[in-house]
């Protein structure tokens, strides 16, 4: 009996602070599961209210841009992480969060600039391949204001998506809790 009892418990994992968490058929006790979220919200309230302030800077910063500084959106979470960044990990977290997001959004940007660049030589060349006053050549028209629309479509929504992040970032810094974004490449670690 004893044999089989000591099959059915794990070895145990480390928890917070080197604490001991004993298993039992596969899941934790209730009582390491309680010493655990006691730990995890201890954590998540030793933030100061200047350190989450910071942390929502970095996520809010990104929108410079709005206001037409050229890449104003990068430079403001840089400048949130390099001022506060090495004071506090969990403004370095938010900030280095928000500027990889941030950067893997102009990174897009620049893409689908050359793929516009690209379409537009194409369309063009298109339309100049054909007779003048053709079917054809109405067609490459229309086919151009209608990819421009598309185009402009799903620029708007991207960026719509893009603030929905920014503002769901900066509810995550205001509780104290890590965020990071969906799509990002990690530039910074």
């Amino acid at each position: 009996m004893a044999r089989r009892r000591e099959r059915g418990r794990a070895t145990g994992v480390a928890a917070p602070d080197d604490q001991h968490v004993e298993f039992h058929r596969g899941r934790p006790s209730p009582q390491a599961v309680t010493a655990i979220l006691s730990k995890w919200t201890a954590v998540q309230s030793e933030q100061t209210v200047e350190e989450r302030n910071w942390a929502m800077a970095a996520h809010l910063s990104a929108l410079i841009a709005v206001a037409g500084l050229p890449f104003g959106h990068v430079i403001g979470p840089l400048v949130v992480y390099l001022i506060k960044g090495h004071e506090s990990p969990f403004v370095a977290q938010h900030a280095r969060a928000s500027l990889n997001y941030q950067l893997t959004i102009s990174l897009a940007g620049l893409v689908a600039i050359l793929i516009g660049i690209c379409g537009f030589f194409g369309f063009v060349f298109a339309a100049a391949s054909q007779p003048e006053h053709s079917a054809g050549s109405a067609m490459a028209g229309v086919g151009f204001v209608g990819a421009w629309v598309f185009v402009g479509a799903i620029v708007v929504a991207l960026m719509l998506l893009s603030l929905v992040f920014i503002i769901m970032g900066t509810v995550a810094a205001s509780a104290g809790r890590p965020y990071s974004y969906p799509f990002a490449i990690r530039f910074v670690k």
